[in-house]
């Protein structure tokens, strides 16, 4: 089992602001734990796994969950894009 992850607390206001938040969190958390925090990721196993757990308790489809996950995934690149832009 992976160990406790410390969170950015910027990023985290960030994420809760999104739409989805909870879904976006709910794969990530799984993910590090199915794939102890990456270290064994394998996305042929673990994509369908996480999203298919995701559209179960968040009653969305395994696809809109995995699009979810990667439009968040998406935003988070972005945030951190801008944050590095004003540091310039």
């Amino acid at each position: 089992m992976a160990d406790k992850v410390t969170r950015n607390s910027e990023l985290e206001r960030f994420i809760d602001g999104l739409e989805h938040h909870k879904i976006y969190r709910y794969m990530r958390d799984m993910y590090d734990e199915v794939t102890d925090l990456g270290e064994n990721y394998d996305p042929e196993v673990h994509d369908g796994f996480v999203a298919e757990r995701a559209s179960e308790k968040y009653d969305v489809t395994a696809k809109e969950a995995g699009d979810i996950y990667t439009d968040i995934e998406m935003k988070i690149g972005k945030f951190y894009e801008d944050r590095a832009n004003k540091l310039r």
